[in-house]
C-alpha cells in the first residue's frame, strides 16, 4: 500500500534546496486566504529569531509545523498550513539578499538565490502563489525578482503602511529592513554571515506531507483546532502525576480539576498557566510551557503536589486580579497584550506586594504611551520581563518605575504618545474608544464604576476638533 504521510524535521536548507526528484517547489493554493502578516507578527519572529541566536549557535529554534500535500498537477507542494511563516521567511531571504548583496559570501549568495528560485531557471520560483493574479504578480515583481528589491531609503518606517497599502509582502520587506539596520548601527555589529548560517542550518520546522489533500485539511484542522491527543497542558499534568501513588494522584487530580473550573468558569486555563509560567521565569519561554515548568521545578527541587498548591495559588490571585473592580484593571483590559500586565499583578498579588496601588498606575501609563505611540510587543517585553524580577526581589516601586522611564526615553515613546494623541486623524487609532473609556472612568471621583466592554456597535461622535490648535486642552 502507498505511504500518504511523510513526517520529517527539516532545516530552512534542506526544505527550499535543489532536489533531484524536484519536489521542493511550493505554493498556496487558490482556496487560501491572501498573505496577512503585519508588523506585529514580523516584529515577534524577529525577536524570537535573535533570542536563539544570541543564546545558543548551537541548539535548533523550532519554528512550527507545515503541512504540504503533493500536487501532481503543478510538480509543486501545496501549502495547507504554514505559509505566513513560510512566505515570511522567503521575503527575510530576499531582503538578506538586498540589503547584504556587497557583504554576503558567494555561498550564502548561493544558497539564498537557491531558495527564491530553481539553480537552472530564473524564473522557477522556489514559491507561488494561486490566491489571485495581483497577490502572485505583486510577490514575483517587488520581492523574488531577481532584480532584488528596490528600497527607496526616503521612506520613513511610520510611512510603510501608508505607502504601500496593497501590499503585506512589500510591507514586511521594510520592516524586516529597518530592524537589521537598527542592529547593524548597534556596538558589536551583526556578522551577517553567521547570522544565515544559523537561520539555514538551525531554524527547523516539523514538514508534513500527504499525497491526499483531504487527509493533509483533516491534518491541519486537527493542528489548528487543539484536537491533538496531548496539548502542553494535557502533557504538563500527565508528566506530573507520573511519578504519584495512587492516593496522591487522586489528590492531583481533585486539585487539577478545581483549578481549571474555577478559572475556566470566566476566563481561560492555558493563559493562566502562561502567566504562571512567566512568573516563574522572569523571561522570554524558550520551549512549550510543560517543558520549562518541568524544568524549573526539577532544580527547585519542588514535587508533584508542591507544584499544583502552588499553581492553585497563583490561579486564586490571577482571578482576584482578573475580577477586581477597579478602574485601572479596566483600563489595562483593552490592551492587545494582556499577558504581561496581567503576569506582573498576578505576581504581586501572589507575593503580597506592598505597592501594588501604585504599581497599577505605573503600568497604565507605561503600557498606554507604548500603545499609542505604535510599539510593538518587542519594545515592551524585555522590560515587562523586568518588572516580574523585581517584583519577586520585592524592589521598591520607584525601581519599577526607573525601568519604566529609561525604556520609554530610550525608544522617545513619550514623545510619539503624545503626538499621536494630539493627531487631527485621532479617531482612526483603533486605541481612540479605549482612550475615551478610559477617560470616562476617572472622569468622576467614584470608584464604583463597572467596566465598559469594548462593542463594535459603540460608535464615536466626532465632536472633538478636526484640526487641533496650540493652546487645545485636546
Amino acid at each position: 500500500m502507498e505511504e500518504k504521510l511523510s513526517v520529517e524535521l527539516k532545516n530552512l536548507i534542506s526544505i527550499f534546496s535543489a532536489d533531484p526528484n524536484n519536489k521542493n517547489f511550493y505554493q498556496v493554493p487558490n482556496y487560501q486566504r491572501p498573505y496577512s502578516w503585519n508588523k506585529e507578527n514580523i516584529s515577534e519572529l524577529i525577536d524570537d529569531l535573535f533570542t536563539a541566536y544570541n543564546n545558543s549557535k548551537i541548539e535548533e529554534y523550532f519554528c512550527g509545523s507545515i503541512v504540504l500535500v503533493e500536487n501532481q498537477t503543478d510538480n509543486r507542494n501545496d501549502i495547507i498550513d504554514g505559509q505566513q511563516r513560510f512566505t515570511t521567511f522567503t521575503i527575510f531571504l530576499c531582503v538578506l539578499r538586498s540589503l547584504y548583496h556587497e557583504q554576503l559570501k558567494r555561498e550564502n549568495k548561493d544558497k539564498i538565490n537557491e531558495a527564491i528560485h530553481d539553480r537552472y531557471e530564473d524564473s522557477k520560483f522556489r514559491l507561488r502563489f494561486r490566491t489571485d493574479d495581483k497577490n502572485e504578480n505583486d510577490y514575483e515583481q517587488s520581492i523574488v525578482s531577481n532584480e532584488g528589491i528596490k528600497f527607496d531609503d526616503s521612506i520613513k518606517e511610520n510611512q510603510v503602511e501608508k505607502k504601500f497599502k496593497d501590499s503585506k509582502y512589500l510591507q514586511n520587506a521594510y520592516f524586516i529592513k529597518y530592524f537589521f539596520e537598527n542592529i547593524s548601527s548597534r556596538p558589536g555589529n551583526l556578522d551577517i554571515n553567521d547570522f544565515i548560517d544559523f537561520l539555514m542550518n538551525k531554524v527547523v520546522f516539523t514538514v508534513i506531507k500527504s499525497k491526499d489533500t483531504s487527509n493533509a485539511i483533516r491534518i491541519f484542522n486537527v493542528l489548528n483546532d487543539r484536537g491533538m491527543p496531548l496539548s502542553p497542558i494535557d502533557i504538563l499534568k500527565s508528566s506530573l502525576m507520573m511519578n504519584l501513588d495512587t492516593e496522591d494522584r487522586k489528590t492531583f487530580k481533585a486539585k487539577w480539576d478545581s483549578i481549571n473550573e474555577k478559572v475556566e468558569h470566566r476566563f481561560h486555563f492555558e493563559d493562566m498557566l502562561q502567566s504562571y509560567l512567566y512568573y516563574k521565569i522572569s523571561s522570554n519561554p524558550q520551549r512549550r510551557i510543560d517543558e520549562e515548568l518541568l524544568d524549573i521545578y526539577k532544580k527547585e527541587n519542588i514535587d508533584s503536589l508542591a507544584a499544583i498548591n502552588e499553581i492553585s495559588r497563583f490561579a486564586d490571585s490571577y482571578i482576584e486580579v482578573m475580577e477586581a473592580a477597579d478602574k485601572y484593571i479596566y483600563a489595562l483590559k483593552y490592551l492587545r497584550h494582556t499577558i504581561y500586565w496581567t503576569t506582573i499583578l498576578s505576581t504581586a498579588k501572589f507575593l503580597n506586594y506592598s505597592d501594588f496601588e501604585q504599581l497599577e498606575k505605573y503600568l497604565v501609563a507605561y503600557y498606554y504611551q507604548n500603545w499609542l505611540a505604535g510599539a510593538t510587543i518587542a519594545r515592551i517585553k524585555q522590560t515587562s520581563f523586568n518588572i516580574i524580577s523585581e517584583i519577586k526581589k520585592k524592589s521598591p516601586v520607584k525601581n519599577i518605575k526607573v525601568l519604566m522611564v529609561a525604556n520609554l526615553d530610550k525608544y522617545k515613546t513619550t514623545q510619539d504618545y503624545k503626538i499621536n494623541l494630539e493627531s487631527e486623524n485621532v479617531y482612526q487609532f483603533n486605541w481612540c474608544k479605549s482612550v475615551l473609556f478610559v477617560y470616562e472612568y476617572f472622569s468622576t471621583d467614584n470608584d464604583n464604576v463597572n467596566f465598559l466592554p469594548l462593542d463594535k456597535n459603540i460608535w464615536i461622535e466626532h465632536i472633538l476638533p478636526e484640526t487641533v490648535s496650540s493652546d487645545s486642552l485636546w
